[in-house]
């Protein structure tokens, strides 16, 4: 098991890290999408500083749901993370070291994070209300005109993910093929770090379909989804 605190305070701990590798994340995690990398890009060809300091920082995949009353998020999984292929070099660029999604990357993807020694972690994909548990707080950073795709400043205890990428270029998914990728590895991380009294699993548990949708604490559930939660499990979701 790899602690790693974001920002890096020691950015060579990378180095050390394996694909298949198991990770929790603390600190500050920010959220970015494809509109909002889209902006970042924009910036970096007109010469403009960033919205915020990205130095030895993490970028999650994500486009929260509101906050109900008493949480501090919404359901906030993982999206697909191959849309950001294109902008990642960029995004690294500005010092993203860690990089969080769901799903596997392209050869561009790869060798950009091994010229910049950063890591692509892939976390549970449909557990969106579990890892909500892991947000302490969370706050609106730049581009609120885009709504949950702007870009929000998470700080998280113990996110749980597992290395997909490492910062020497090797591949998890491409080791193993789409077939056996880190679904079955998260999913299970997941539920052994991951005690949620809100929907009424603990540890080591494998939440159900129904239990899951019984106590998801997006109530009402997010207008983005049209009624259907990010949390449901089913292959299309996986990682």
């Amino acid at each position: 098991m790899h602690k790693l605190i974001l920002p890096l305070v020691q950015p060579g701990q990378l180095a050390g890290l394996r694909v298949g590798d198991r990770v929790t994340l603390s600190g500050t995690l920010y959220t970015a999408r494809d509109a909002a990398h889209a902006r970042l890009r924009q910036g970096i060809a007109q010469n403009q500083p960033p919205p915020c300091n990205f130095q030895n920082s993490g970028i999650y995949y994500c486009g929260p749901c509101p906050a109900p009353p008493g949480f501090a998020i919404g359901s906030c999984g993982p999206t697909t993370a191959d849309r950001m292929d294109a902008a990642t070099p960029d995004v690294l660029f500005l010092g993203v070291r860690v990089l969080v999604g769901k799903g596997p990357r392209g050869a561009l993807v790869r060798q950009a994070l091994a010229a910049h020694g950063a890591v692509y972690l892939a976390t549970w994909g449909g557990a969106g209300a579990l890892l909500a548990e892991h947000v302490k707080d969370c706050r609106l950073i730049a581009y609120p005109e885009l709504g949950p795709e702007a870009i929000y400043a998470l700080t998280i205890e113990d996110f749980p993910a597992i290395v997909a990428i490492d910062a020497q270029g090797a591949d998890l998914y491409a080791r193993h093929g789409q077939a056996n990728s880190p679904a079955k590895n998260a999913g299970s991380f997941a539920r052994e770090a991951s005690s949620c009294p809100n929907a009424g699993f603990s540890a080591g548990e494998a939440p159900s379909r129904s239990k899951r949708q019984k106590h998801c604490p997006v109530n009402p559930p997010c207008a983005k989804t049209q009624g259907t939660h990010t949390n449901r499990l089913n292959k299309s979701e996986a990682l």
